[in-house]
């Protein structure tokens, strides 16, 4: 066997494998779909009954992005130039007329549309990416080089994180899998086309926060050394790790965080919960205080503006999820011991880990957001409340709070 065949020989094969895979997933969903064809209901008419059905705004206006690129995009079996979906206006003109996504029947839908829409929205958001950058690029360099085009600046010159376009696909495949499951619910289908296949490919978030382990007292202390002597921005991330950590918010809740979710009389800030819930976290008067010193020093100046920015050259810009990237790059290439398994999560771990260890597992868990799911009569009893939490912050930080209640005092020091 030729070199270069053998040594494509792996990825070919797994390739072959996933085709084979989501082929026989797309048969099967067909076929049980094809037995229950008496809807008549397309993808468009659909979409506004799926809107409706969510209750919170900010994730009905997430998925409704997701539910109008699936109504608009093209069906057109045969991909453009670029390998992605036509939108429905162009596969009128080029293919004569193939019908978009939304005027097909729910159970026409197959996975194979899906993938293609979901590999276009990849394609889709990198290039606006790659132009943004590359626009930025030009802008520096006209400063010692004024006569510099767009031309002269080239996709290799423009260095994007890996994880450029994750987002809006993670986005896209969750109000795809919303959609079709709906529809199962709603009698409309027998089987999602939003198959296992597609979520092992495109969730490309799953090993961000599942495998992430919780830090050793000498693993922070590095970590906090590095912050303030290698990140580009010492002073935002000496208070992201400190923020990380005292109150166990996730990486999107930080970016969220805007002044008014801060209450420095009861030392507590507003979090979101997963479920689409809030909760107040207590936290210390010095974060509280750090925090709002912190925001003021990078010109926020109103209740409803983010609180957290980073620097951009001289200039604020809303921290963003590309600056946690960076800065975990950064960790990685300087300690030995920050693997994939260490990433921002490990700050919330790391914290629960400590409160589990001195206060009990249901006050880690309350700490964290996580509800607990429980048929047991005594689970309404046994909740953990929100004078306890304050109570158990200031026992693992040695801080006073003013919430904490001394009915609790129960509580284990240590």
């Amino acid at each position: 066997m030729p070199a270069d065949l053998s040594d494509s020989t792996p990825s070919f094969l797994a390739d072959l494998a996933r085709q084979t895979e989501l082929l026989a997933e797309q048969v099967a969903v067909f076929t049980a779909n094809s037995a229950r064809s008496t809807s008549t209901i397309t993808v468009a008419q659909f979409v506004p009954a799926a809107s409706a059905s969510i209750i919170n705004e900010r994730t009905r206006d997430t998925y409704g992005t997701g539910f109008r690129r699936l109504a608009e995009v093209g069906a057109c079996v045969e991909p453009n130039a670029t390998g992605a979906p036509r939108d429905a206006s162009a596969c009128a003109q080029i293919c004569g007329g193939h019908r978009p996504l939304g005027e097909l029947l729910l159970h026409e839908v197959t996975g194979e549309q899906l993938e293609r829409l979901l590999m276009w929205t990849l394609r889709r958001t990198q290039a606006v990416a790659r132009g943004r950058s590359r626009r930025a690029l030009l802008a520096e360099r006209r400063v010692h080089v004024p006569d510099t085009t767009l031309d002269d600046i080239s996709d290799a010159d423009v260095r994007l994180p890996l994880t450029i376009g994750h987002g809006a696909v993670r986005s896209l495949l969750h109000a795809l899998n919303y959609f079709f499951t709906l529809a199962v619910e709603r009698g409309h289908l027998a089987t999602s086309p939003v198959s296992s296949t597609l979520k092992r490919r495109f969730d490309l978030s799953r090993s961000s926060t599942a495998g992430a382990r919780a830090l050793h007292d000498s693993e922070l202390d590095h970590l906090q050394q590095i912050a303030m002597t290698d990140a580009s921005d010492s002073e935002l991330w000496r208070v992201l790790i400190w923020l990380h950590l005292e109150s166990g918010a996730r990486m999107g809740e930080a970016i969220r965080l805007r002044p008014s979710d801060l209450n420095p009389d009861r030392q507590t800030i507003l979090l979101g919960k997963k479920g689409d819930k809030e909760r107040y976290q207590p936290v210390s008067a010095a974060l509280i205080e750090t925090l709002l010193t912190f925001a003021v020093s990078r010109g926020v100046m109103y209740d409803h503006e983010p609180l957290l920015r980073a620097r951009y050259g001289t200039k604020p810009v809303a921290l963003g999820e590309s600056h946690y990237t960076a800065f975990w790059k950064t960790v990685r290439r300087g300690a030995s011991w920050a693997d994939t398994d260490v990433t921002t999560h490990s700050l919330r771990k790391s914290m629960a880990q400590r409160l589990e260890r001195n206060c009990g597992e249901r006050v880690a868990e309350a700490f964290l957001g996580h509800g607990r799911r429980s048929t047991d009569s005594n689970t309404p009893y046994l909740r953990v409340s929100g004078d306890e939490l304050a109570l158990a912050i200031e026992v693992v930080t040695g801080l006073p709070h003013p919430l904490a209640a001394t009915e609790a005092k129960w509580l284990p020091h240590g």
